[in-house]
């Protein structure tokens, strides 16, 4: 399998096999931080936009307007990158707790009723919530690796003939990546503790 000639948009695809592979790599060395850039940058715009709506609105004053969008931004900024972490870990513990007591509800009613059945879901978002935000850190950084690495391997299918090779430098560039990101870690955690 080689380069095709087609163009997607008036690109050569090299040119996006390219593109999808350097996207690939720093997934895999920096997703972590990445993702939590854009939501960061997407809690700011959807707070700007809103403040800018508002405020252009109610007073009719563009002006005002945009000041208000900055500072929203600013703020949203802000509230993305520090409750990221907090965030993500009471939307996936509750519906984890919920799951998990619907489940519960559903095949093992004496189970369910002997736990409570007004507090086992909140007791059970409450534990996830605990554990998801103790290990966020990791599971981001997996995910993460995961995902650059699928980039990874479908960029340089198109440079290299040999799926084998391909598999094998995707699989040292992940495992790589993954060794850094969760040694970033490591070292932030020892920084704090001196």
């Amino acid at each position: 399998m080689g380069i095709e000639t087609v163009k997607i948009l008036g690109v050569e695809d090299w040119f996006i096999y390219l593109l999808i592979t350097l996207i690939g790599v720093a997934l895999c060395f920096a997703g972590k931080s990445i993702v939590k850039a854009l939501v960061s940058f997407a809690s700011g715009l959807l707070l700007g936009v809103f403040l800018y709506v508002l405020i252009a609105g109610g007073t009719d004053s563009a002006a005002l307007g945009f000041v208000a969008a900055l500072i929203g931004f600013l703020i949203g900024l802000a509230i993305g990158y520090f409750l990221f972490r907090v965030a993500i870990s009471v939307i996936v513990g509750v519906l984890i707790g919920n799951y998990i007591a619907t489940y519960l509800k559903m095949y093992y009613p004496e189970v369910f009723t002997k736990l409570g059945a007004e507090y086992s879901s909140i007791v059970l978002a409450l534990i996830f919530i605990v554990i998801i935000y103790l290990i966020f850190n990791v599971i981001l950084s997996i995910v993460t690796v995961i995902l650059g690495a699928a980039l990874v391997y479908t960029g340089l299918s198109a440079f290299i003939a040999s799926s084998e090779v391909v598999l094998l430098i995707t699989g040292l560039i992940a495992i790589a990546g993954l060794v850094v990101q969760l040694s970033r870690r490591k070292k932030r955690r020892r920084s704090e503790e001196k």
